[in-house]
């Protein structure tokens, strides 16, 4: 399973920017990121990806240290293992550099982005989401397991309707 918060993400030119994308699986999945025809991305140079592991847990990262107008499109992390594979995407567009007081600009970047001006503080709109995600998957995991022990428990299937 793989989730990705923020699946639309502005850049200027130069910045620095970091994706981000969460991975779980079981058996111990391959994660790694893909752009262009489903090329893997080069570690090195420009490019600086990062995982961290924690059991079934993976926190991917991909860093890129300039961002140029090649950087601009689509960006996959992949999480694959023996029962499968999976995806996430994130989009990065281009911020214009102009240094204009235009707000409206401003309240549209944030608001593609997921989020809100709060008295010159940016907040996300949703921070329960993630951890909804969370609680709906094992709640899914839950209910997969009791389905499978009553199907397969010796006295259940001995049981005919009245």
């Amino acid at each position: 399973m793989i989730w990705v918060q923020n699946q639309l993400v502005g850049a200027r030119e130069g910045q620095k920017l970091t994706l981000e994308c969460y991975s779980e699986a079981f058996p111990k999945s391959i994660n790694y990121w893909t752009r262009d025809q489903d090329k893997i991305v080069p570690q090195g140079g420009k490019y600086e990806p990062v995982l961290k592991d924690n059991a079934y847990k993976i926190h991917m990262k991909l860093t890129i240290n300039s961002v140029s107008p090649a950087d601009y499109g689509s960006y996959k992390c992949v999480s694959r293992n023996s029962l499968g594979d999976t995806d996430g995407s994130i989009k990065v567009y281009p911020i214009s550099n102009s240094t204009s007081n235009d707000g409206n600009a401003k309240h549209k970047d944030l608001k593609l982005r997921g989020r809100k001006e709060n008295s010159g503080d940016v907040t996300d709109y949703d921070e329960s989401s993630a951890n909804s995600n969370s609680n709906s998957s094992l709640l899914l995991v839950i209910l997969v397991a009791l389905c499978l022990c009553l199907h397969h428990h010796p006295q259940m299937r001995t049981l005919h309707p009245a």
